[in-house]
């Protein structure tokens, strides 16, 4: 009988737990009535929401925001967006299951900064509890190697966390939304 590590371990109870949730809320079918929060445990510590600096020019109307192995699964801390307009995101899945090196579906969340989807679940270490009704954008699956198209509705001036629903306190990048749009790719 093969033993799995102890992360492995939690990184199969923090996938699993979040499937149980994003499978409740496709079967409510309205935000509002969306899964309510679950604890779960992540792999290790995540660092807070990193600090961006403002951006050097107008926000593009088309993000990429793609994923890489390793403890900061974005590939970028900062990303930009324009407020008050929708914009495009493309969403490029590219990690495989730990065990096996399996693909797996990730899903992309955007909540506000300050009341993320994802938070530490009070003072045990090693806890999230995961809320997908605070998100103000849920994408859909995308599973690795994959790319979507992700189309995300106006949102007001602010920061928010772009956050992995299948890695939760694991996975963690700033989006801050300012200023008008600029044509083209980022």
């Amino acid at each position: 009988m093969r033993r799995r590590s102890v992360p492995a371990l939690a990184i199969s109870l923090a996938w699993l737990a979040a499937v149980t949730a994003a499978c409740g809320a496709q079967q409510a079918g309205r935000p509002a009535e969306r899964a309510a929060s679950h604890p779960v445990a992540a792999q290790s510590p995540p660092s807070a929401a990193p600090r961006c600096a403002a951006a050097a020019g107008p926000p593009a109307a088309v993000l990429t925001v793609a994923t890489r192995p390793g403890q900061a699964y974005f590939q970028r801390r900062c990303y930009y967006a324009p407020a008050g307009r929708a914009f495009t995101i493309r969403f490029t899945n590219s990690l495989f299951a730990v065990a096996g090196h399996r693909p797996t579906s990730l899903t992309l969340l955007i909540s506000p900064g300050k009341d993320p989807a994802v938070a530490r679940a009070g003072s045990t270490p090693g806890m999230y509890t995961v809320t997908p009704a605070r998100a103000v954008f849920e994408g859909s699956p995308v599973r690795a190697p994959g790319t979507a198209v992700l189309s995300v509705p106006a949102l007001t001036a602010g920061a928010y966390d772009l956050q992995i629903l299948q890695l939760p306190g694991t996975s963690i990048a700033t989006l801050i939304v300012a200023g008008t749009a600029r044509i083209g790719q980022p």
